[in-house]
C-alpha cells in the first residue's frame, strides 16, 4: 500500500477542531469536527463538500461512531454559539452516506426537565442499534428514533436530576450501555455506574445501575461499540499504578467478569484518543461474538524488546497467548475477522507492516506493507480505519501538515 492522499492542515481554535468522528464509504470518507463534516473523495481526497445542516448557524456537536448496515449515520448540532454555558446539543439529523451525506431528516431530542427546564448539554451520544435505530443519549434519558423519525421508546435515568448525568453511551446488537456519573453536591465529586438497555423496547436489564470504582486519582471509560464494556484506569502519573481492568457486562446487566490487564510481555498500551464530545477511543479489539480481546503490550520504542499482541478469553479472563509485531513500532489494530486479528506495525518514518495473527493460538502472518507517508506522523495518537483495502489514519486535533493520511493498494 502507498500514500494515495491527504487532506488540509487543522487550523484554527483548539476546542472546535477536535475530532468528532469519521465514517468510512465505498466511495466517500467524512471526517467531522466542531467546525464542520467534510466529505471527501475515497480514491483521490478531493473535497466534495459538507454536510449541510439543517439551519446555517448550526454546528456539529455529536456523530455516530460508524454507519449502520443501511449506510445511514447520525450527526448533533448545536444552534448559535457551541463555546457559550447554555449550547445544547439537542437536534439530530439523520444522514443518508448513500445520498452523498443528504439529511434525510432533523428532530429534537432534549433530556425530560428538572425543576420545570428540559435538561441539555453541549454534546451528545448516538448510536445505532438493530434495524437502523438510533439511539440518542441526552443528559437523562435515552430516546430511541426510528428511521422514519418516529420514537420508539424512551428510558428515564431512574436517578435523573440536576447532580445526575448520563456521560457516555455505547452499542452493540440488542444492547445499549450507559455511564452514569452523580455529582456529590457542593464538591467536585463523582461516582460512576453502568446500565444495560435492551435496544427493542428500552427496558433496563439490571435491577440496579452497577457501581464502577476506579483507582485512586484513575477513571472509568466505555470502550466503544466492540463489546458491552467498561475500562477502570489508573492515574498516569501515579508511582507503580495498578495495570487497567476491563470490566464485561452480561445481557443482564450484571458484570461478567472484570480482566485486570497485566500481561506477561510488559504493560497494556491502550493509546487513548480524546474526541470532541468527551468520548475516549482506545486500541482494544474485539472479534464479532465478543469473546476475545486483544490489546497491545510492551514496548514501543526500543530497539531489543519488541511491542506485542496480546489475546484475552473474556470467558474466563485469561491471557491466551502474545506474539510479537516488532521493535521501535507502534502497533494499531486495522480490524478482526472470524478466525484472526489484524494489526499495522506502525512507523513514524518508515515502511509499516501489516500482518495477521491466529486467533486461536497468535500464529502470524505477514498480509504487506505500507510505504512511509511523506511526512513523520505521531502512530499512536491517530485514529487508524481501516475498510476495503483503504487505510486512513486521522488527526484528532489541530495538526499543521495534514488532516488524515490515507493509503491504498496498487490499482485500488
Amino acid at each position: 500500500m502507498a500514500q494515495a492522499w491527504k487532506t488540509p492542515p487543522v487550523k484554527g481554535d483548539t476546542l472546535l477542531v477536535e475530532l468528532l468522528g469519521n465514517w468510512n464509504t465505498d466511495t466517500a470518507y467524512y471526517i467531522g469536527r466542531r467546525t464542520g463534516v467534510e466529505i471527501y473523495d475515497s480514491k483521490t481526497g478531493n473535497r466534495l463538500g459538507t454536510v449541510t445542516p439543517p439551519e446555517p448557524d448550526m454546528h456539529p456537536c455529536a456523530m455516530t461512531e460508524g454507519l449502520s448496515k443501511g449506510g445511514l449515520g447520525a450527526i448533533g448540532w448545536v444552534k448559535g454559539n457551541q463555546t457559550a454555558s447554555t449550547a445544547s446539543c439537542d437536534q439530530v439529523s439523520l444522514i443518508d452516506t448513500r445520498k452523498g451525506g443528504a439529511v434525510r431528516w432533523t428532530t429534537q431530542v432534549a433530556g425530560v426537565p428538572v425543576d420545570g427546564k428540559a435538561v441539555t448539554d453541549e454534546s451528545a451520544a448516538l448510536a445505532f442499534v438493530e434495524g437502523d435505530v438510533l439511539a440518542v443519549m441526552t443528559p437523562n434519558t435515552v430516546v430511541a428514533l426510528r428511521p422514519d423519525k418516529k420514537v420508539a421508546w424512551t428510558w428515564v435515568s431512574p436517578r435523573a436530576g440536576l447532580h445526575v448525568r448520563n456521560t457516555a453511551m455505547t452499542a452493540r446488537g440488542d444492547r445499549i450501555t450507559v455511564m452514569m456519573g452523580v455529582e456529590t453536591q457542593g464538591t467536585a465529586d463523582w461516582t460512576w455506574s453502568v446500565s444495560t438497555l435492551d435496544a427493542a423496547k428500552g427496558r433496563q436489564m439490571d435491577a440496579t445501575a452497577v457501581p464502577m470504582t476506579p483507582p485512586k486519582d484513575g477513571f472509568v471509560r466505555l470502550v466503544g461499540n466492540g463489546a458491552p464494556a467498561a475500562l477502570l484506569l489508573p492515574d498516569g502519573l501515579a508511582a507503580n499504578p495498578p495495570p487497567p481492568e476491563l470490566v464485561t457486562f452480561g445481557r443482564d446487566g450484571g458484570v461478567a467478569r472484570r480482566i485486570p490487564l497485566a500481561t506477561t510481555v510488559g504493560p497494556v498500551l491502550l493509546h487513548p484518543m480524546e474526541l470532541a464530545n468527551r468520548t475516549t477511543r482506545f486500541d482494544i479489539a474485539f472479534d464479532a461474538d465478543a469473546t476475545t480481546a486483544y490489546v497491545i503490550a510492551g514496548e514501543t520504542t526500543s530497539l531489543t524488546v519488541p511491542a506485542s499482541v496480546v489475546a484475552y478469553d473474556l470467558a474466563t479472563g485469561t491471557q491466551m497467548w502474545s506474539k510479537p509485531v516488532g521493535t521501535a513500532t507502534v502497533p494499531r489494530f486495522l480490524g478482526t475477522g472470524k478466525d484472526a486479528v489484524y494489526v499495522l506495525g506502525g512507523k513514524a518514518v518508515s515502511d509499516m507492516s501489516i500482518q495477521s495473527y491466529a486467533a486461536k493460538d497468535g500464529t502470524p502472518a505477514k498480509i504487506g506493507t505500507v510505504t512511509a507517508p511523506d511526512i513523520a506522523f505521531p502512530v499512536s495518537s491517530l485514529v487508524v480505519d481501516y475498510r476495503k483495502g483503504n487505510l486512513v489514519m486521522v488527526e484528532t486535533g489541530v495538526s499543521p501538515f495534514y488532516g488524515a493520511i490515507a493509503f491504498r493498494a496498487s490499482g485500488g
